[in-house]
């Protein structure tokens, strides 16, 4: 089972315009197949935390945002891969730890 939901609000601030954004994101415990060996097919659960804003000076057309991923820094299986020709490898990839990006941009 997976889900995410989220909520924004635009707030009127001086001079422009604040749009800030929350997500939360669950994604339930998986085999990763169908021969469910509890050593190499299991995925743990794990919950993520989004975050957003944005800032809208008015009368202009620059824009400035932050985003942040994985805000708790969760450091978790995304999902994983074992071979099924004989060679027993398994791979793992992983929920990418926290990120923060900045954006200026202008719009013409």
């Amino acid at each position: 089972m997976q889900g995410s939901i989220s909520a924004a609000y635009t707030w009127d601030v001086p001079y422009g315009k604040l749009l800030t954004r929350i997500q939360y994101i669950y994604r339930g415990p998986l085999q990763s197949r169908v021969y469910n060996n509890p050593l190499y097919d299991h995925t743990p659960a794990y919950n993520l935390w989004n975050f957003y804003a944005s800032y809208k000076p008015d009368h202009m057309h620059w824009l400035f945002a932050v985003t942040c991923s994985n805000l708790s820094n969760f450091a978790g299986v995304n999902s994983r891969y074992t071979d099924p020709y004989g060679s027993g490898q398994t791979v793992e990839q992983y929920v990418p730890p926290r990120q923060i990006f900045g954006t200026v941009s202008y719009s013409f």
